[in-house]
C-alpha cells in the first residue's frame, strides 16, 4: 500500500456525526470505508463502495471532492482535509483488480434486458451483482442510447463534463467486467408462455423468467416534405454527430427546448451562421442556455416560425418556413437542418403485454413493475416527471432488484 494512503486514513477522526458523509451527494459511508481499510479489510471496504456506487472508481477521479466530501471534512476548517478521493481510488481499484470470483454465483434464473442505454446497463450491473443469469439484447452495435449523441454531459453527479460517448462506453465496460452477456439483435416480439416469457430476437427464440424493457426513445420528426428523402444528406437529429460536416456553413436548428438550444450553441462554434427556428414566441429551454445562446453573434432566433418543406436535390439547399401568425412564407438558405423537437418512447413491443398510456409511456412506479407479472420497465419509456441519465440509472437498478425478487419466488417453489 502506498504510504500516503494509510497516512491519510490515519488522519480520519471517525466523527460521530460525519460531515464528510453529509457532503457526499450519494451519502457514501466514508468513515466506515476508512475504518475497514485500517483494519485490513479491504475487500469489505471495496464491496461496500461498489454496492453504494457502481461507478466508485470513476467518481474517485472526477468527482468534485473539494466541494463535497472533502469540502465538509472538519479537519479542513483549520488545515488540509482527509483526501478521501485518493483513499476511494486505492480501495476501489485494488478491490476490482483482486476480484477473482467476479459476480455472485448465478442463481440460474434468466433475465432478458432489452436495450443497453443507461437504464439497461444499470440493470445489468445490479443484476450481475445479485447473481442473476441475464442477457442484454441491443439492436445497435454500440451501447449508450441517447447519450451517445450528447457532446457533453454536465449534470451527472461526479462526472461533470464527460462526453456522452465516453459515458456510454464506461457504463458498458462496467457491465462487461461483471460478466454481462450481450446479444446484438433486433427484438421482434415478446410473448407470455405460462410462468415464462418468450423473446424473439433476430433468428433466436429465448425463454426467460422476466424481461426488463429499457428500449428508450426515438427522435420526433417534423413530418414535412423532404425530411425523409434528405435524411443523412443535410437532415440530422444529432448535432454532435453531424455538426462537423457543416463547418463554416449555414445551418438551422428546429426546436425551443434544452436540446435545441444546446445544439445551436454547439453548432455556433464551427458554423458561419445558425438559425434557431421555434414555433412559439418564447423559448422553453433553461434560462442559462437561453442567455448563452443570445450572446452568440452568429445565432439568429426566428420566433413564431415553422418549417414547411426541406428543399434540395441530393443535399439540403434551403428551407421553406412560415410565420404562424402572419402566414407569410419565405425561403431560408441552409446547408443543413438539425431537428430537436422531442422524442417518442419505444413502447411498441409492450402494446400487447402491459397497459400503455395515451402518450405512449408506461405507467410504472419506481420499482419498474408493470401490471403484468415479470415485465419491468426502466428509463425513458417509464412515465415520470424527469428523464435524465441519472433517473435512467436509478430505474435500471430498481428494475433489476424487482426482477431478482420475482425470480426468487420460483426458486423457493422449486
Amino acid at each position: 500500500m502506498a504510504l500516503h494512503i494509510m497516512d491519510e486514513a490515519n488522519r480520519c477522526l471517525q466523527c460521530k456525526v460525519p460531515q464528510c458523509q453529509k457532503g457526499c451527494p450519494i451519502h457514501t459511508n466514508i468513515p466506515l470505508a476508512i475504518r475497514l481499510l485500517k483494519e485490513n479489510k479491504l475487500n469489505e471496504a471495496g464491496k461496500m463502495l461498489f454496492e453504494n456506487n457502481p461507478l466508485t472508481t470513476v467518481c474517485s477521479l472526477v468527482c468534485n471532492h473539494e466541494n463535497q466530501c472533502e469540502g465538509h471534512c472538519v479537519l479542513g476548517r483549520k488545515g488540509a482535509p482527509v483526501h478521501f478521493s485518493s483513499i476511494e481510488n486505492y480501495i476501489s481499484t485494488t478491490y476490482a483488480n483482486q476480484m477473482t470470483n467476479g459476480p455472485a454465483k448465478s442463481n440460474g434464473m434468466r433475465v432478458a434486458i432489452i436495450g443497453s442505454g443507461p437504464a439497461g446497463l444499470s440493470a445489468a450491473v445490479y443484476g450481475k451483482r445479485a447473481g442473476l443469469n441475464l442477457l442484454i439484447i441491443e439492436e445497435k452495435p454500440m451501447s449508450g442510447g441517447q447519450i451517445l449523441n450528447t457532446y457533453e454531459v454536465d449534470n451527472y453527479l461526479g462526472l461533470p463534463g464527460i462526453s456522452g460517448f465516453d459515458m456510454g462506453m464506461t457504463f458498458r465496460q462496467h457491465a462487461e467486467k461483471l460478466g454481462a452477456e450481450f446479444l446484438e439483435a433486433t427484438v421482434h416480439s415478446v410473448e407470455e408462455r405460462g410462468d415464462y416469457k418468450c423473446v424473439y430476437a433476430g433468428d433466436r427464440e429465448l425463454e426467460t423468467r422476466t424481461v426488463i424493457f429499457a428500449t428508450g426513445a426515438e427522435h420526433a420528426k417534423l413530418g414535412v416534405p423532404g425530411e425523409e428523402e434528405l435524411n443523412g444528406m443535410g437532415v440530422s437529429y444529432c448535432a454532435t454527430c453531424d455538426g462537423a460536416f457543416f463547418r463554416g456553413r449555414t445551418v438551422a436548428v428546429v426546436g425551443g427546448g434544452d436540446v435545441a438550444l444546446e445544439d445551436a450553441i454547439y453548432l455556433a462554434r464551427t458554423c458561419e451562421k445558425v438559425y434557431l427556428i421555434h414555433r412559439r414566441d418564447s423559448l422553453r429551454g433553461a434560462m442559462v442556455l437561453q442567455e448563452e445562446l443570445k450572446s452568440l453573434p452568429s445565432v439568429e432566433i426566428l420566433y413564431d416560425h415553422v418549417v414547411t418543406e426541406i428543399c434540395g436535390e441530393d443535399m439540403v439547399e434551403k428551407l421553406r418556413i412560415k410565420n404562424v401568425k402572419t402566414e407569410e412564407e419565405k425561403d431560408l438558405e441552409a446547408a443543413g437542418i438539425f431537428i430537436a423537437v422531442g422524442i417518442h418512447p419505444n413502447t411498441d413491443l409492450l402494446q400487447s403485454l402491459v397497459t400503455v398510456g395515451e402518450d405512449g409511456y408506461i405507467p410504472a412506479g419506481e420499482t419498474g413493475e408493470t401490471d403484468t407479472p415479470g415485465i419491468y420497465v426502466a428509463g425513458d419509456i417509464r412515465k415520470k416527471p424527469l428523464r435524465q441519465v441519472v433517473t435512467a440509472v436509478a430505474d435500471g437498478a430498481n428494475a433489476a432488484v424487482s426482477a431478482g425478487n420475482y425470480c426468487n419466488r420460483f426458486r423457493k417453489q422449486s
